[in-house]
């Protein structure tokens, strides 16, 4: 039994905890629900202890010692029953209020928010900025027939006349100012959650939920950047566990230089190799049939329902892909290329198979699209 307890209690220490926002957080928003579950947490583990103690004394002092042993028979205490009904009651009346003063809290749309819409996919996440000059994006839900699925209706979201730039995977936020979050979802239910920054909130097709989410000033130093690490919360598939995200947290200066970046063209490739790669995306390779080369171009049910998979316009800028599974590298760029489903379960990506001639060429136009 101690061996068991020993083994549990140390399978919980870790030096390194990237996703530990309880113990660690990186925000304002989860600090502000940590003031509500801490003393939670203490209470809660206080009355564990208690009912423990009595449970053990209760089973060692009364407990049966021959065959003619019977207990005192007691039919209440009207006083004992008021006061272990009413007390409970009490002590969760006072947790529900600060609980629900800040469930509202950490909702209300802060001053000066930067407003990002989120939209979950099958397993990845695209973000929709606004243009440099631009503050909001007006997201509004909608629902359509599926063309590739007669029948099937999905979900995802629309601009009002914003313009906006769309990315995927790596969300990019500026230290030390509050970003609101429109979530939505293409297909199924997700679950957005960036433990360090924030709680959870669920990506609904046809509906959006906001988050907010502000990362201290503290993690970006001497202008170099931070990453924290998301997932989705909610089981949506095969692949769930593998529908990760990044949060880079930049100055706001180099924020804005990555969103000037962003905003620009695919760039056009300068050796033979990425040439012959970027031929084979745009023809036989077949990748533009799913894939965006325009920085301005996200999910629109309305519009092209086919276009099933991340912009790739500026994806040699990003530290990782395949729903930020895999760091960008040639080893990881072959293997996804060579067979997508053995290298992430469940992917829909599909692709025809490729000669390793032809990996290597598309591997060099893909790090070359910076």
């Amino acid at each position: 039994m101690a061996t068991t307890m020993l083994a549990v209690a140390l399978s919980a220490c870790a030096s390194n905890a990237p996703q530990d926002g309880f113990l660690k957080p990186e925000g304002p928003y989860p600090r502000k629900i940590n003031r509500v579950a801490y003393p939670t947490f203490i209470i809660a583990g206080l009355m564990l202890v208690l009912v423990f103690a009595l449970v053990i004394y209760c089973v060692i002092k009364y407990r049966r010692r021959n065959d003619d042993d019977i207990p005192v028979q007691v039919h209440g205490n009207t006083t004992g029953e008021i006061l272990w009904t009413a007390g409970p009651a009490v002590l969760l009346a006072v947790i529900g209020v600060f609980s629900v003063n800040t469930i509202f809290e950490v909702a209300k749309t802060p001053k000066n928010a930067y407003d990002i819409t989120v939209v979950g996919h099958q397993w990845w996440w695209e973000y929709q900025y606004p243009r440099t000059g631009q503050t909001k994006l007006n997201p509004k839900p909608s629902i359509v027939a599926d063309p590739n699925n007669p029948g099937r209706r999905i979900g995802g979201v629309l601009k009002e006349d914003s313009p906006y730039m769309s990315t995927a995977n790596e969300l990019h936020i500026p230290a030390g100012r509050p970003v609101r979050l429109a979530i939505t979802s293409m297909d199924v239910i997700h679950n957005y959650w960036v433990p360090k920054l924030s709680g959870k909130i669920y990506a609904i097709p046809g509906r959006i939920n906001h988050l907010n989410l502000q990362a201290d000033t503290s993690l970006v130093k001497n202008g170099k950047s931070t990453t924290l690490y998301g997932q989705c919360a909610e089981f949506c598939g095969t692949s769930h566990a593998n529908m990760r995200f990044k949060v880079v947290v930049d100055s706001p200066a180099e924020f804005a230089k990555w969103l000037a970046r962003q905003e620009g063209a695919a760039a056009e490739p300068t050796t033979d190799l990425a040439k012959a790669g970027q031929a084979l995306f745009v023809g036989s390779g077949a990748c533009a049939s799913c894939h965006y080369l325009k920085s301005d171009q996200g999910y629109d049910p309305t519009v092209d329902a086919g276009k099933i998979g991340p912009n790739l316009t500026h994806i040699g800028s990003r530290q990782h892909f395949a729903g930020a599974i895999a760091p960008l590298t040639d080893v990881n760029l072959r293997a996804w290329l060579k067979n997508p489903q053995a290298f992430k379960p469940g992917a829909k990506m599909v692709i025809r198979k490729l000669n390793d001639d032809e990996i290597t060429q598309l591997v060099a136009y893909i790090h070359s699209l910076k």
